[in-house]
This record gives C-alpha cells, structure tokens and sequence, in this order.
C-alpha cells in the first residue's frame, strides 16, 4: 500500500492522502494560529488523555486536557469577538516529570472544577470528559521571546482559577 491509498479519519469520514493531495488551494483560506485570550470562560471537557509531546530525547509525559468554550464571561481586551471565541479550543498539560506529584496536580485540577472521580487514571480521564467548568486564562510571554505569548488557566496560591460550572472563580480577568 502506498501513502496515497492510506486512509485518513478526518472529521469523522473517511479520507486518502490522494483526495487531500487534490484539493483546489484556490478554495482553502488562510489559517492563523492564535493564542486563546485573556479573561473567564465556561468550558465543556473534549477530552482527558495521557499524552507524550515531543520526539526521541525531548519527548515528556503529561496528561493533557482538551476543553470547548462554550460561553465567554469576561474579556481582557473588550476588541475581541466574544461569538467568534465559542467553539475554540484550548489544551493544558500536567507533565509527569515526576509521575506521583503530576497526578497529583491533575487530581487537583479535576476536584477544583467540581468533578469527582472514582477507579484508575484512565477510568477517571474518560469521566471527565464533558464535565463543564468556569476558569480564568491568563496571558504571558515567554521569557527568552516577548513576541510568544502562551494562555494558561491560571493559579492562585496553589488552587487552579476554576469553578464548577454553578461557582464562583475565585478572581475575574483583570
């Protein structure tokens, strides 16, 4: 088989290289990537996975968590479409750098959104999913490049800025 006759699951149908190989580049938009922005959001959880991010030497281990907008609280810069926010997506990831305290800081995550799991890793992961929460994201740049700038849900003196769905966030967006 060669890698054009592979098949591909995208968006649910089933695709070969050779369709996408095809299609008309006249009829694609542009996408940029963006940075989730500053403020308070209600999330659903899309998915909670043991994950690894890099390759070979510089692969880590982490639980990463996928979470849908489902609704805008609060914006730190009023110029951005809070419709057009809806729908996005946004990942955070608890690094097992040392396995017990990332699980740790994952349970913890979990428990200040208001979800109560129960049984394995990945019993608890597979629950999560839909779980709906408040949280606030914050912005920062990174240190060695001002113009990267990541979205965190932030913390605050050890407790995530998170809320079950019916809470209060401990801080709004400032």
């Amino acid at each position: 088989m060669s890698d054009t006759d592979l098949m591909l699951d995208v968006g649910g149908e089933q695709v070969s290289l050779a369709d996408i190989a095809g299609v008309n580049m006249d009829d694609v938009a542009e996408v940029r990537g963006s940075t989730f922005p500053a403020g308070a959001f209600k999330f659903a959880v899309d998915t909670a996975k043991l994950a690894v991010m890099g390759k070979d030497k510089d692969a880590k281990a982490g639980i990463q968590f996928k979470f849908k907008c489902t609704d805008v609280l609060s914006l730190v810069d009023t110029s951005k479409d809070a419709d057009a926010i809806i729908g996005k997506f946004h990942v955070e990831t608890c690094f097992l750098t040392d396995p017990m305290e990332g699980l740790g800081r994952a349970k913890a995550f979990m428990a200040d959104t208001g979800y109560k799991g129960a049984g394995s890793l990945q019993q608890v992961l597979e629950g999560f999913a839909g779980h709906e929460f408040k949280s606030v994201i914050t912005n920062r740049p990174d240190k060695n490049d001002k113009d990267i700038i990541y979205a965190n849900i932030g913390l605050n003196i050890g407790r995530w800025k998170v809320a079950p769905a019916d809470g209060e966030l401990l801080q709004a967006a400032a």
